[in-house]
């Protein structure tokens, strides 16, 4: 079956933070290094881009491109690799403020094309969520509450898209979810 034949994977990053309130980073994924018919050799590449405004207020972008699977950046537009996949590309906003020591707002959107051949075909994601530090750590927060809504929108096409196919098929869909994160 050529959907679940192992195959490897290389994976680089980059990253500069001695710019004050700048972060720039670099990944890039090769994928198939073991190359076959079902499952070609790809390569993605993403940048970021990120700038801290003052203590409560953040920005950043992220930038895909190439022949591969976004997934591994966005959560959507998952397309497993294969020899008819073209160019991808995909951009990824956030903007963050931190309400309180405790409560912290973030706001992120999702915009992929996962074929160049089918460029109006796009995925979509709206992602405003509020984390709650329910127990503070000595390295950051040891307990937070995630409190997350998710708007899709599926214009690709794709029905063995498995976000898709939770969704019955439809082109938009909502989800809230609630996530307990605990480190030590």
């Amino acid at each position: 079956n050529p959907e679940t034949d192992d195959h490897t994977d290389v994976w680089f990053s980059f990253s500069l933070k001695t710019i004050p309130n700048v972060t720039l980073a670099l990944d890039s994924k090769i994928e198939n290094l073991n190359d076959s018919d079902a499952k070609p050799l790809s390569n993605t590449t993403g940048f970021l881009a990120g700038y801290k405004f003052n203590d409560k207020l953040a920005a950043q972008a992220t930038v895909q491109v190439g022949a591969g699977d976004l997934t591994c950046w966005l959560d959507i537009g998952a397309r497993r690799i294969n020899k008819d996949q073209n160019f991808a590309f995909a951009v990824k906003p956030q903007v963050s403020y931190v309400i309180s020591d405790a409560l912290k707002f973030t706001f992120d959107t999702w915009f992929s094309v996962p074929e160049s051949k089918t460029a109006g075909d796009f995925n979509l994601r709206f992602n405003p969520w509020l984390q709650w530090t329910v127990a503070p750590g000595a390295f950051g927060p040891a307990a937070q509450v995630q409190f997350r809504y998710f708007l899709d929108v599926y214009n690709d096409g794709n029905r063995v898209d498995s976000a898709k196919v939770k969704n019955n098929n439809e082109a938009i869909a909502h989800q809230f979810a609630i996530e307990l994160a605990v480190s030590f």
